[in-house]
């Protein structure tokens, strides 16, 4: 089989899509009888936290909550299991973009989307959220990254990795894009589903100017301008946005729940109603502006389809490594647009056995986390003494952070999304090089640092 394309049960890979800090997602082909194949994002939980019975429940609460989900206007989960060693969630693939992709090409392009495409988008995206919300699913990550419209002009909210099913707040953790997170979340009070009503006014203030209101130079600054700054007047930012509009994206993102509207139906209600062809208008504006992302997935999904047919079937999966005893590795979570994530519940007492595991290729090597009763430092390289030198080894720490966002790789393994706080290194006298990309303005910035003992220090990059 051709380099990239990796059987999976009746699945076939492809591509990467992303990856967070509990999974990975990849374009994939589903085969079946007489020659049925149908394009579609698989979620996999990543290979070491496999051996964390809490986090597989996690995944797989997910997974089971948004299959209950059967709404035009969330992405729809056709499947979920195991195969090769791996936990999976088979996705529908939205052939079309995230609101921030647009957002960002609408920029590039000196365009506006038309008030009435807003009001459109608006009204779908509370839909959505209402059929949520009855099943009592906060999702608490509604941002552009997360909303996706397809060239046929349907818009549909994904990635529910840390929505939760009640209202008490996780201590000492703020979950989700600061810019974006309702300011209960941030003061860790009770919360509800006007949470999710705020973070969508907040991201169609950005749809609508194509600036995001309380975005800062860093997470800390964005989440403290959630809780007491107060955005420019939208009449300000864009003239022509005033009336009903104007009024329900103001009332949706008040500082006090209390203000809000009563529920994401109420919401919806107070948009005005747009004209039949908007999803035709939706899509040709998609089309025009966002044409090379689409002829890039279009060129992934077709390149796949030629690995499969070309293949087989009977290529060996990549061999697994010698595994060490249970492994702890901490990764921080991290939300990816429209992709990776876990669903964030407590744990239930039941345990799920690990399967074996199966190593899928990517685009760094990725270094061995280290056994249970090491401490959580990158493994040095096998030499002879190294026993007697490791205990000697200090550590110190990197916190790394990137606007608007990156993936991370520390050494050439991928360690997860900005933000990442206290990451351990080894303080051994070397330099460790750090790599910030981001996959949506195509920007990496590198960075090397040089740690003693106990040392702390900061990374930041401007990737926009």
């Amino acid at each position: 089989m051709k380099q990239g394309a990796i059987p999976l049960g009746r699945y076939t890979l492809g591509e990467r899509l992303g990856v967070g800090g509990m999974g990975e997602v990849y374009l994939a082909i589903q085969s079946g009888l007489g020659g049925f194949e149908k394009p579609l994002a698989l979620k996999l939980l990543l290979p070491h936290l496999a051996e964390r019975p809490s986090t597989v429940q996690r995944f797989l609460e997910e997974a089971q909550v948004a299959a209950k989900m059967n709404h035009v206007n969330v992405a729809q989960i056709f499947d979920v299991g195991t195969a090769g060693g791996r936990y999976f969630i088979a996705m529908e693939l939205v052939r079309g973009v995230s609101l921030s992709a647009l957002i960002k090409a609408l920029k590039l392009a000196k365009r506006q989307l038309p008030l009435e495409l807003v009001a459109y988008v608006a009204r779908a995206v509370c839909d959505g959220l209402h059929h949520a919300h009855a099943l009592g699913v906060v999702h608490r990550d509604v941002t552009p990254h997360n909303v996706l419209v397809s060239v046929d002009g349907a818009v549909k909210l994904t990635d529910f990795g840390i929505a939760r099913l009640d209202g008490t707040p996780k201590a000492g953790k703020v979950e989700g894009k600061a810019a974006y997170v309702a300011p209960e979340l941030v003061l860790g009070a009770p919360f509800d589903h006007r949470s999710d009503l705020f973070s969508l006014g907040v991201s169609l203030y950005q749809l609508a100017t194509l600036e995001s209101p309380f975005r800062r130079s860093d997470d800390s600054s964005s989440l403290e301008a959630v809780t007491r700054d107060l955005w420019t007047p939208l009449a300000v930012v864009r003239p022509d946005l005033k009336g009903p509009l104007a009024e329900a994206i103001e009332r949706a993102s008040a500082k006090d729940p209390e203000a809000r509207f009563a529920d994401a139906r109420a919401m919806r209600d107070a948009f005005p109603a747009p004209h039949s062809d908007a999803a035709d208008h939706l899509s040709k504006l998609v089309r025009a502006v966002c044409s090379s992302d689409l002829e890039e997935l279009d060129a992934r999904t077709k390149v796949l389809g030629s690995m499969r047919s070309a293949s087989s079937g009977t290529a060996s999966l990549p061999a697994e490594p010698a595994r060490r005893s249970r492994r702890v590795w901490v990764v921080p979570l991290a939300a990816l647009a429209a992709v990776a994530g876990g669903f964030a519940f407590w744990p239930r007492a039941s345990v799920v056995p690990p399967p074996p595991q199966l190593v899928l290729p990517a685009p760094a090597p990725a270094a061995e986390p280290p056994p249970a009763s090491a401490p959580l430092t990158p493994a040095l390289s096998p030499t002879r003494g190294e026993g007697a030198r490791r205990r000697h080894v200090g550590t110190g720490y990197v916190t790394i952070n990137a606007t608007p966002w990156a993936e991370v790789r520390v050494d050439g393994k991928l360690v997860g999304e900005t933000p990442i706080a206290k990451y351990p290194l080894d303080a051994d006298g070397r330099q460790h090089e750090v790599e910030l990309r981001n996959p949506e303005t195509k920007r990496t910035v590198k960075r090397s640092v040089k740690l003693t003992d106990g040392q702390h220090a900061f990374v930041k990059a401007d990737l926009k």
